[in-house]
């Protein structure tokens, strides 16, 4: 099923469409797992947001929150971190208790600033900060702490060697 993911990587909304019909014929929950990932796999924030949307509306199950956010990258980072803060209320109401203080990994991998302070800022207002969020807020947020800094020390280094080495 790793080709079904390298395809959706740069797939179109014909192939989401495909791969979401195969979600639900799909009888073996391995086949299902992989079809799964792959629909988590695009690389299109609206179709990578259509997919988040399966786990909202309940097609997909509360369990698949992990492999779906998983596939969340540098091209879909933007709009998963939109799609928590513009539906928070439902997606708790749809995770339960157990799993909403795991929401602040949705910002796992931002890298700016900027960022940061909005993802703090967000967990920071008690109605999105349930019992045991705050642990998982602070592991978030030095992951960011450590991307910006690792960001900022190697970027004139980079460059410099990029300038020397340019043919």
């Amino acid at each position: 099923m790793v080709s079904h993911c390298q395809a959706a990587a740069d797939g179109d909304a014909a192939l989401w469409t495909a791969l979401k019909a195969a979600l639900e014929k799909a009888d073996h929950p391995a086949t299902r797992a992989a079809l799964v990932q792959a629909l988590a796999s695009f690389n299109d924030p609206a179709l990578y947001t259509q997919t988040l949307n399966l786990l909202a509306d309940g097609t997909l199950a509360a369990h698949d929150f992990r492999p779906v956010l998983r596939g969340a990258n540098r091209h879909t980072r933007a709009a998963a971190w939109q799609w928590l803060t513009t539906r928070y209320d439902a997606i708790v109401e749809r995770v339960g208790p157990v799993l909403a203080p795991r929401l602040p990994f949705v910002a796992a991998g931002i890298c700016t600033a900027a960022e940061r302070k909005a993802v703090a800022a967000f967990f920071a207002e008690p109605a999105h900060a349930p019992q045991n969020t705050a642990q998982n807020l602070a592991l978030v947020l030095a992951g960011i702490d450590d991307c910006v800094r690792l960001r900022g020390a190697l970027r004139a280094p980079l460059a410099d060697w990029l300038t020397q080495t340019a043919p």
